[in-house]
């Protein structure tokens, strides 16, 4: 604590220079002031009086202030004027009601924007997300569809490019030229990140795969990104996996089961994501369990050695799924839903997946057979 003559010693000089109008003279109950004391008080006299309003004043006072009555229910001036245009109570009702009577007003404003069936609404969306390329007859584009249109899109690109009187040349419709806009967004927008992975030997190297923008790079530490994965048929990338023996050799697994968006299989590049190639053996065309890939694992004593946690959104249709190859072939291992499955880094011999209902299964022979954990 300070001592009277100490603390205005050291006060005086602020006030001064501050030029403050208002600095209030304290002194302690128990010691009046002696002739010494209180001239060192009066700092001068425009200061020590200069009329100011103290922060507390009570509720029914007829020049109460929004920082006075904000002071009484102990809340900032903000919520209390949300709080008085909201109940079109005076601030000196909100301040005899005091602070819980305030909370009550703002906590039924907020009410008012909670949806009681957002759970319901959110899982309608995730349906619709799901279904809206299907066929006809309620199928989703299998990963020979999803190509095709691939490979349909990039001849477009190169016959506008190539073509002499290309479409940026050609007038359009209601006389608009494609020369005079500039595409903004949203399809130079990468979306939700689902998978971030660090280069083994280069840390300023990462690879971010997101729901519906693709594989994204970058060299210098995340200061800059460039989209490395336009080329292939889908940009829902669920999970991303780097080999942590060569980091050159990394796998994309498509499709986010969580959102309702269908991906088709599982992608692999040699030369650090520069270009991407399709594993032929994850094809959705026979196979819809690739649909949603959740989670691959790379062996780190095997390169050659994968895990794939998959599904179709039904739990028959889920498996764990094994490949010994690099993922030119794969076996079926586990008819379980796991959302994610890693091998032991400190034991290649031993996994682990997590499953949809809480359970989490286990491997001690690198992931040839599975055991379940009893509920967590």
């Amino acid at each position: 604590m300070f001592k009277t003559k100490s603390f205005t010693s050291a006060i005086a000089p602020l006030c001064a220079a501050l030029s403050i109008s208002g600095c209030v003279q304290i002194l302690p109950a128990s010691s009046p002031a002696s002739s010494s004391t209180a001239t060192d008080l009066a700092l001068n006299s425009s200061i020590v009086d200069a009329p100011r309003r103290p922060i507390y004043a009570a509720c029914d006072d007829v020049n109460l202030t929004l920082s006075q009555a904000a002071f009484s229910v102990k809340m900032s001036d903000e919520l209390l004027l949300r709080a008085q245009q909201h109940s079109g109570e005076t601030l000196a009702q909100l301040c005899a009601q005091g602070g819980a009577h305030v909370k009550a007003i703002l906590k039924n404003y907020r009410q008012q924007f909670k949806n009681p069936d957002r759970k319901k609404y959110n899982a309608d969306l995730r349906n619709w997300l799901a279904n809206e390329d299907n066929d006809g007859n309620g199928n989703p584009p299998t990963t020979s569809q999803r190509n095709i249109a691939m490979a349909q899109r990039k001849a477009m690109i190169r016959d506008t490019v190539e073509s002499p009187q290309s479409e940026n040349s050609k007038p359009q419709l209601a006389g608009v030229n494609k020369t005079s806009w500039e595409s903004i967004g949203p399809n130079n927008v990468g979306g939700r990140v689902r998978s971030l992975v660090i280069h083994p030997t280069n840390s300023n190297k990462l690879f971010a795969g997101s729901a519906s923008g693709g594989v994204w790079t970058t060299d210098d530490g995340g200061l800059n990104w460039r989209p490395t994965s336009d080329s292939v048929a889908t940009l829902a990338v669920g999970s991303l996996t780097i080999d942590p023996n060569n980091g050159d050799v990394l796998y994309m697994g498509t499709g986010e089961v969580r959102a309702g968006l269908p991906g088709g299989g599982i992608y692999k590049t040699i030369d650090g994501g520069n270009t991407w190639n399709f594993l032929p053996a994850t094809t959705t065309d026979s196979n819809s369990t690739w649909l949603y890939v959740n989670r691959i694992a790379v062996n780190q004593q095997n390169s050659n050695l994968l895990l794939a946690a998959t599904t179709d959104r039904v739990a028959a249709g889920s498996f764990i799924q094994r490949s010994t190859d690099g993922g030119n072939t794969w076996k079926r291992v586990a008819n379980l839903l796991a959302y994610d499955v890693r091998f032991d880094p400190n034991n290649p011999e031993n996994a682990v997946a997590g499953l949809a209902n809480g359970i989490v299964a286990y491997s001690r022979d690198a992931g040839l057979t599975w055991t379940q954990t009893a509920t967590l």
